[in-house]
């Protein structure tokens, strides 16, 4: 694991702690950027800790790829640091992967310069008449939902250097092992339920058939399409984020889910609470 370090403090030399895979390391002064490298053997939570001040905050070390993504859609958020320097004419890291349709938080700090950021369509920089939305040594935050797939500019304005922002679907859909093949069609109960902002539904295919899934309210109206297409045998997840089709977010309340593949059908309910 690698992780970029840096400060907007002038005061002194801090000091990291991530037990028991790091103790006590100088993080470099304001204006550096520190690079911190180990190998966790074991999933988990695990705190990191600022020796100087006190605070702490939360690493989780998961499995694998999926593992992260199946992680983020339980939490229903995600996150980001995002380091600017001029001096070095960088951004760090120079790509940031997130998953579409989940509340992405990206959290920024210029190491010498205020900085002009756009990350179109969802942050445009303000014209250079205007005060600039990254500040020097102030930790500022872009909020968003990324919601379309691809990849996207990080652009510096000013200073012409850019990054990547990776926009993808969860890694969770598909067969959960090559050798399990489900003995008949289910629908499983979505989780969280209760959900705010998005949930996971859970499903098995036991031949390969056409597939629709789709959202109603109360009124029996159709809400979101979540699916609709020919899948093979296997263990399937998706998730709703609580957007109907037009991508507008749906009220609180009783809703349903149905499933139909082949001659089966079923239907669950869940309940959204903003």
């Amino acid at each position: 694991m690698r992780l970029l370090v840096t400060t907007d403090s002038r005061e002194h030399v801090n000091r990291l702690s991530i037990h028991p895979f790091i103790d006590a390391t100088d993080i470099v002064r304001v204006g550096e950027i520190m690079t911190v490298e180990f190998t966790p053997q074991n999933v988990g939570t695990y705190q990191i800790q600022n020796i100087g001040h006190g605070f702490t905050g939360d690493i989780i070390i998961v499995e694998d790829s999926m593992s992260v993504d199946t992680k983020i859609i339980e939490l229903g958020q995600q996150a980001a640091s995002l380091i600017h320097s001029n001096f070095q004419t960088q951004i760090f890291p120079p790509s940031i992967r997130v998953l579409r349709d989940i509340p992405l938080t990206i959290y920024n700090i210029s190491l010498d310069d205020e900085h002009w950021v756009s990350i179109e369509p969802w942050v445009s920089a303000p014209s250079l008449s205007e005060q600039s939305n990254v500040r020097m040594r102030t930790v500022t935050t872009f909020e968003f939902t990324p919601d379309e797939t691809g990849s996207f500019v990080i652009q510096h304005t000013v200073h012409g250097f850019s990054g990547t922002l990776i926009v993808e679907e969860a890694n969770v859909t598909g067969i959960a092992s090559p050798k399990v093949v489900p003995e008949q069609y289910s629908l499983s109960q979505n989780f969280p339920n209760p959900f705010n902002p998005s949930t996971q539904i859970s499903y098995s295919l036991s031949k390969n058939t056409g597939v629709e899934l789709v959202i109603y309210n109360v009124l029996g109206e159709k809400v979101k399409t979540l699916v609709n297409e020919f899948q093979t045998i296997g263990q399937k997840v998706i998730v709703w984020n609580g957007l109907d089709d037009r991508r507008a977010a749906v009220s609180s309340g009783v809703y349903f889910f149905q499933l139909t593949a082949g001659v089966f059908q079923q239907s669950k309910k869940m309940i959204l609470l903003r």
